[in-house]
């Protein structure tokens, strides 16, 4: 019991990790429930870490990672200094912070975005430690799941109650970005003269939506929990191109690797003809809000288009340190978290951020289907940030990342066990 109080912060946060449009308070930006959580179970640590020895240490880790990221912040405002940027030729919504896109020094964006990817490591490093000290891969999963359902069920209330009144139904949802805009988007289809509300729940937007349900569909496919079902079925409610592309992905996945492509492909013909049974319109509305941007028949197509090319040509034209190094951590955000990082951490910054996320799954053995569940989550979730979702900072990709490094951890240290069983003398 001692445990679980001690712990409670940590277990809310992930049981609420999903939840993006409901904030604390929006007097400081992005204080969902999660972060707060997870910050003041950190901020808790540290007025106590001089009093008493922590269970969980993280200190070392984060102190490690903090001034490393800082000195890499520096680095990068030196080179502003030496190597003046311009941002004129990006479209001005790129720009996260709304200075002159003649600021190129410590950009506000650049501080706002720092604290919520150190807030995610603060995040990864507690799971991780926890999973080390406790075991406890299998509780983790079934906190998230209960939030999962929260979630779903959140999301059909949303969309059967805007059927049903014409209206937004959320009573929840309160977050504002920018100048005091409402976070996400409501979008809706016209489907035979009616209007259905896209899934998108208490994630903002369908796309987010997509890319939260997605993964974990992957995951409880493996662990065999029908849940899975329920996830893929409402991220195709989401008519996204991230719910297809995440889809798509997952199975191609299965058919190369796993040889289990005619079961996935069943279930998504039955979601298909589903639809079309429901409606003909629909699967013609799915096709408009999805293929058609990669055609850039669409707006949000062209746009996302116009965003990539205009990253990388900044990217291409700019000198050989800020090609390695980036421009500053936070600075721009394109529809593409590829060209993002491209440009505000450089070549470096990106191919650390994929090290990361994929090393452990290059080294760990795949001798459960729960290992297999990690990897596809994981692979699905790093795909889809660098192609369409460019959200570093959503909890469940660092949590399947602790779930990932954790694994590997066990097979480094059942390695080292076995040697030191070898060389010891009978």
């Amino acid at each position: 019991m001692t445990i679980n109080i001690r712990y409670l912060l940590i277990k809310i946060a992930l049981a609420t990790l999903l939840i993006q449009s409901f904030v604390v308070s929006n007097v400081i930006k992005g204080l969902i429930i999660s972060y707060v959580c997870i910050l003041l179970h950190f901020l808790k640590d540290t007025l106590h870490v001089f009093i008493d020895k922590k269970q969980i240490n993280i200190f070392p880790t984060f102190l490690i990672f903090f001034f490393g990221f800082v000195s890499w912040q520096i680095l990068s405002q030196l080179l502003n200094v030496l190597y003046m940027p311009t941002f004129e030729t990006l479209p001005h919504w790129v720009m996260v912070s709304y200075e002159s896109t003649s600021v190129s020094l410590f950009r506000k964006s650049m501080f706002t975005q720092s604290a919520y990817l150190i807030t995610c490591v603060i995040f990864f490093l507690y799971i991780y430690r926890y999973l080390i000290i406790f075991d406890e891969s299998k509780q983790l999963i079934k906190i998230v799941r209960g939030g999962l359902i929260f979630f779903i069920a959140f999301g059909f209330y949303d969309v059967i109650g805007y059927a049903l009144t014409g209206f937004n139904v959320d009573f929840i949802s309160n977050r504002l970005v920018g100048e005091g805009w409402q976070y996400g988007l409501h979008q809706v289809l016209t489907l035979g003269g009616i209007t259905f509300q896209r899934m998108k729940s208490l994630s903002g937007e369908p796309s987010m939506f997509a890319f939260s349900a997605v993964p974990f569909g992957v995951l409880f496919y493996y662990l065999k929990d029908k849940l899975y079902i329920i996830l893929l079925f409402t991220a195709v409610l989401t008519a996204s191109t991230t719910a297809m592309l995440g889809i798509l992905l997952f199975i191609l996945i299965e058919a190369l690797f796993f040889k289990k492509m005619f079961r996935l492909i069943s279930i998504i013909l039955l979601i298909t003809i589903g639809l079309a049974l429901i409606d003909f319109q629909m699967l013609t509305a799915f096709y408009d809000t999805t293929i058609s941007k990669f055609t850039l028949q669409h707006a949000s197509g062209l746009t996302r288009y116009i965003n990539f090319i205009s990253s990388v040509t900044l990217f291409l034209s700019a000198d050989i340190f800020h090609m390695a190094f980036g421009h500053g951590f936070g600075y721009i955000r394109s529809t593409d978290g590829f060209s993002t990082l491209l440009v505000n951490t450089g070549v470096l910054g990106l191919t650390s951020y994929c090290l990361f996320f994929l090393y452990p799954l290059f080294k760990m053995k795949y001798n459960s289907e729960y290992r297999k569940g990690i990897m596809v989550a994981t692979v699905v979730s790093i795909f889809l940030i660098m192609v369409s979702v460019p959200e570093f900072y959503y909890f469940h990709v660092w949590f399947f990342a602790a779930l990932a490094w954790y694994e590997y951890y066990k097979d480094k240290n059942q390695k080292i066990s076995e040697r030191s069983e070898e060389l010891s003398p009978a």
